[in-house]
């Protein structure tokens, strides 16, 4: 990946998911190979959230296709603190 970038992430949740697992290893990417990029990641469980390993700086609740959800926005895990 290139320096710095955003992720934008769908991953499964609701029904489709059957575990916090792709979330798990959506975080292990964030915190390593794109340590120094932004993401965004819808989810709908606090536990997927915390599985993503980054503390978001705002989450935005909306509806989709029926179902409530959220969005993380994430910021970059490395930069000025």
């Amino acid at each position: 990946p290139s320096l710095k970038g955003l992720l934008v992430a769908n991953p499964p949740y609701g029904r489709r998911a059957r575990d916090e697992g792709a979330y798990v290893q959506l975080g292990n990417l964030l915190n390593g190979a794109f340590a120094d990029w932004d993401a965004a990641i819808i989810y709908t469980e606090p536990a997927a959230l915390a599985a993503l390993g980054r503390r978001p700086s705002r989450c935005i609740r909306f509806r989709n296709g029926g179902l409530h959800v959220s969005l993380a926005i994430l910021p970059a895990s490395t930069g000025c603190a």
